[in-house]
């Protein structure tokens, strides 16, 4: 059945008509990395145009000029092309293009350790109790659900058109049919999975079949073959009017192509006039993000990439003495005359280095790139580079460059709402169940609650992050499982209070002990005060009466009123010397007992700290605050997965999905009917040629 019965939304016809009158004849353009991610569900647009605009040009680009994968993966081990799964651990920094899968509900979509502690995990509580400890709690727990991608392990970094075909089969081979099965089992009624399987084995021979016809292919080759049998298979009838190529091969860069629409934003970075302004204006706008400046790549650099076939790719610098690419080794081409236009520089190099080289925008200057000659395709949510293209193009404008370009046609699908007239049912992965609080479901079903069960995991969200102590998570944790958290959460209350009583002794005992330590070193005071006052004593008042006796005896005077009076006075301050003495010995005894005291006191504090009782309550307590911060997370990566897993793969669904689920293509025809079309200005458009 084609578009001419299709039903579409007025918003959609409306843009349609808007392409018909503003845009006559501009051709549509699909650019992605790879044929088994979302990029064939475009094939929409053959749909809703078969009829409408049925001479409308729908150009089909296998993206292959940017780098096949990037990792440094310590578990990729020796294989060049290892599967791996994305999580915020061992595989953080694993980056994958033309090689990435998704099962059905999957998607690279990671419950980070910044989002778990957003919410409220105590991640290192934790891990304490995880069996196999921090690093495999982490992978475990932050994994994207139903992804994988192919990474490449090699010594040098390949662009995917350098990827040759037989050497990447078995990992594709292996990552299909991992991708495949996994949706199959996703289908819970026999007689549909058994059909999945026999779509597999369909969708496996096409590439078995082409890898066996040419062996020399690379995976882009593999990928133009398949784009357009994916956009056949979806509508239902032969794809008319399509194109099929590679980035490789439409950015080819030389004196005859230069002067093609694609390739004017090249101007202005290399105008004398207009490129400093086009420079800060690129700067402008990736200021702030992971992107460089254009100075953190080095003099003279642009926007830009050349890919040199057998050399690779690299930022290209254009000086006044040097056309240079950052290649491994660097190609460096020097200068006869200065550089000032695309048309000039495409001579420069097609001199140097031949007509086969490719001139290919960095993400935010690519856009620029394509909508110089096409109204490209991205769907919702699609590419988040656009906004920066924009801040780009808009500061250009700003500074009187006059950047005419195509807009952006954008594709809203209602991927889970048109399962409403599928006759299926689903048996849920473990998140998803979890969130439906079932473990299967109807399609139809699915399609009626699935925006429900989103809001109410933001609220569950919500909840967690609210929750700040052990026995209100466990409190929580009970009501949402009474029978697994039941006698938990009674042994953590129970356990928790013996912990509170110890606590209690032991600061009874840590007080006694800083007052008898307060009091010795009160004691130990006063001694040394009374030495200090026996020794003033002695010097002021027994000191002069012996030295004057002394003197006496020297004058050969023993006896008279003199002596007497001065050994009377002797006499009598020795008695108050005395009495020092028994003040400090008493001082002494009480430190003796204090210090008594203070010992069994400290020794019974630490015979409690450490009893078996103690020791093992703790133990206990953070054992069980431990699985339900391990709860916590689960309910958190869940609530994570679903609630953005369901509405990035809404926007962005795997076009296979439609093939092994749903044979009638009735699922497939629903999201043509409802998809939305509305056009995303870039900039003003333009209609030049060469």
């Amino acid at each position: 059945m084609t578009s001419k019965t299709l039903v579409v939304l007025p918003r959609t016809e409306e843009t349609l008509e808007e392409l018909r009158s503003r845009y006559p004849g501009v051709g549509l353009v699909a650019c992605g990395q790879t044929v088994f991610w979302d990029e064939p569900v475009k094939a929409v647009l053959s749909y809703l145009l078969d009829g409408r605009d049925p001479g409308r040009r729908i150009h089909l680009y296998v993206h292959d000029t940017d780098y096949f994968a990037k990792t440094t993966v310590k578990e990729a081990g020796d294989c060049t092309y290892p599967i791996l799964p994305h999580n915020d651990g061992s595989t953080r920094d694993l980056w994958v293009a033309a090689g990435e899968l998704s099962q059905l509900f999957g998607s690279e979509t990671i419950p980070s350790r910044d989002l778990l502690t957003a919410h409220g995990v105590r991640l290192e509580k934790a891990v304490k109790g995880y069996p196999q400890g921090k690093e495999t709690f982490i992978d475990d727990i932050t994994e994207a659900w139903g992804w994988r991608g192919i990474a490449y392990n090699g010594s040098r970094k390949a662009t995917s058109h350098q990827v040759r075909l037989a050497d990447v089969l078995p990992s594709l081979t292996e990552i299909l049919r991992w991708g495949f099965e996994g949706t199959a089992r996703t289908l819970a009624r026999p007689e549909a999975e058994a059909k999945a399987r026999e779509t597999a084995d369909e969708l496996l021979r096409w590439v078995g079949d082409f890898a066996a016809r040419y062996p020399q292919a690379t995976l882009s080759c593999l990928y133009e073959h398949l784009f357009p049998r994916f956009f056949s298979a979806l509508p239902g009838f032969a794809a008319r009017n399509i194109e099929v190529s590679s980035s490789m091969k439409v950015f080819r860069f030389n004196r005859q192509t230069s002067c093609l629409p694609r390739f004017k934003i090249i101007d202005y970075f290399l105008n004398p006039v207009t490129r400093p302004m086009a420079c800060a204006a690129y700067d402008h706008a990736v200021r702030g993000t992971e992107m460089y400046t254009l100075d953190r790549f080095g003099p003279g650099a642009i926007p830009f990439d050349l890919v040199i076939p057998g050399r690779g790719r690299g930022t290209l610098h254009v000086t006044r003495t040097h056309v240079t690419v950052d290649t491994d080794p660097a190609t460096s081409i020097p200068l006869k005359a200065p550089v000032d236009s695309a048309a000039a520089l495409a001579s420069v190099l097609e001199e140097a280095r031949g007509p086969e080289v490719t001139l290919v925008g960095k993400a935010v200057s690519f856009i620029s790139m394509m909508t110089g000659e096409y109204i490209m395709l991205l769907s919702e949510g699609g590419s988040p580079y656009v906004f920066r293209t924009q801040k780009m193009l808009a500061r250009m404008v700003e500074d009187g460059i006059g950047v005419d370009l195509y807009p952006i046609l954008r594709l809203h699908y209602h991927t889970w709402d048109s399962l409403a007239s599928v006759d299926t049912t689903f048996r849920l992965p473990e998140h998803l169940a979890s969130s439906f609080g079932q473990e299967t479901v109807e399609a139809a079903e699915f399609a009626g609650r699935w925006h429900a069960v989103i809001e109410e995991q933001h609220r569950l969200l919500n909840t967690l992050e609210s929750i700040t102590s052990p026995r209100e998570l466990m409190t929580f944790l009970h009501r949402q499982d009474e029978e697994q958290w039941k006698h938990r959460l009674t042994e953590y209350i129970a356990t928790h209070d013996r912990v509170l009583e110890i606590d209690r002794q032991a600061e009874t005992m840590k007080a006694e002990i800083a007052r008898l330590r307060a009091l010795e070193d009160e004691l130990k005071a006063r001694v040394s005060a009374l030495e200090l006052e026996k020794g003033s004593h002695y010097r002021e008042h027994i000191k002069p009466l012996r030295q004057r006796l002394w003197e006496l005896s020297q004058e050969g005077v023993g006896e008279g009123e003199e002596v007497d009076r001065l050994k009377a006075g002797v006499a009598s301050h020795e008695e108050r010397r005395a009495g020092y003495d028994r003040q400090v010995a008493e001082c002494r005894e009480a430190i003796r007992k204090v210090h008594q005291d203070w010992e069994e006191t400290r020794k019974a504090y630490q015979a409690l700290d450490k009893s078996p009782e103690t020791i093992q309550a703790e133990k206990h307590l953070a054992a069980l605050e431990s699985e339900a911060e391990i709860a916590r997370a689960r309910l958190i990566r869940d609530a994570v997965l679903t609630s953005r897993g369901l509405v990035h793969t809404n926007h962005r669904p795997t076009a296979w999905w439609f093939l092994m689920v749903d044979p009638s293509r009735g699922w497939f025809r629903r999201v043509a009917e409802t998809t939305e079309l509305y056009l995303e200005p870039v900039t003003r458009h333009s209609t030049e040629g060469c």
